[in-house]
């Protein structure tokens, strides 16, 4: 999950497999049935904020999704001319602690988690004055690129808290939100948003197996450079030879 970091520079590295381009083609889309999950409001959250991003955010906003974003992002969205709103703005608080602290907040988790089908969640949610949230677009922090490239800086900065909880809650309630990991689900969800006005469960339950696997491989990767090694090597190498 990113605020104010900037877009990691792609650059050519031999033997690291980077991953697949989208390709135009058409994903399969279930037949509209009724079932489909709209997305009224979008809270986006990513440290590659590069045109296929930016695409994915205008193709939001012309099928009339709301856009709120945390910090760095909101920023990026704004100068490239997409209406959004600083999620700081939306829940009245601002990160803190140089920007560890930012969307572990009770507004934003309550969007995410509560059930539409529960009377008493939507009872709840509109006594606090909080609006659902639909969808979830989170890239986590690149710990393993930092780590296996020796980038500057300390690897602790790149363990992702915030990020990580947003998309299992979306993960969790994947049966009303949203949870979208990767680029590569961009085309998939406005795919499916052409075709049928929302997004169908059986597309958010396939997002939410991949929202669980990204966060599951990033807690692998920070446990693997945690994990007490050849004390003449330290902590890098499990991560760097896996």
């Amino acid at each position: 999950m990113n605020g104010s970091r900037q877009p990691v520079p792609v650059v050519d590295r031999p033997g690291v497999e980077e991953p697949e381009v989208p390709t135009e083609e058409q994903p399969e889309i279930p037949e509209k049935d009724g079932s489909e999950l709209p997305v009224q409001r979008a809270l986006l959250s990513v440290s590659e904020r590069d045109e296929a991003f930016l695409q994915f955010a205008r193709d939001l906003v012309r099928h009339g999704a709301e856009l709120i974003a945390t910090r760095g992002t909101c920023r990026d969205l704004q100068a490239a001319g997409i209406p959004v709103k600083s999620l700081e703005e939306v829940i009245g608080f601002t990160e803190t602690l140089d920007g560890r602290v930012k969307t572990l907040h009770p507004s934003i988790h309550i969007g995410i988690l509560a059930d539409r089908d529960d009377p008493g969640h939507m009872r709840e949610l509109a006594e606090a004055g909080i609006e659902p949230i639909d969808l979830v677009c989170v890239h986590l922090y690149p710990f393993e690129q930092h780590v296996q490239y020796q980038e500057d800086g300390d690897p602790t900065a790149k363990i992702d808290i915030g990020g990580s909880a947003m998309l299992r809650a979306a993960g969790k309630n994947h049966e009303c939100v949203v949870p979208v990991s990767s680029l590569l689900d961009y085309h998939r969800v406005i795919a499916a948003l052409e075709r049928t006005g929302g997004v169908h469960p059986s597309i958010s339950r396939r997002l939410a197996v991949d929202a669980f696997k990204c966060t599951a491989r990033h807690d692998d990767q920070i446990a693997k450079w945690l994990e007490p090694g050849d004390e003449a090597e330290g902590p890098d190498t499990a991560l760097q030879e896996s």
